[in-house]
């Protein structure tokens, strides 16, 4: 228990929530589309680098938008691809 009495989840739990939160955030990586701009349409981890770099000196969105384009660069820049199951 934490101090305000509530029952923290064990480190099994936490992790398995962890786990399917972290699938839920790459499917919607995969899933949701650019929402404007040149490239309106097309799924966020689909963005061109170089447009991605960009908004990423320009400042991304705000919101879940901004976040999922920040992710898409950063496994692309680490050559993470792989670990979503395609390319």
């Amino acid at each position: 228990m934490c101090r305000s009495g509530t029952r923290q989840p064990a480190d099994k739990e936490r992790g398995m929530e962890d786990r399917v939160n972290g699938e839920a955030i790459l499917g919607r990586l995969l899933e949701m589309k650019m929402p404007f701009g040149k490239y309106a349409g097309r799924p966020i981890m689909d963005l061109p680098e170089d447009y991605l770099v960009w908004f990423s000196k320009k400042g991304f969105p705000d919101g879940e938008l901004g976040g999922l384009m920040a992710l898409a660069l950063e496994i692309r820049i680490n050559g993470l691809e792989g670990m979503l199951g395609r390319r």
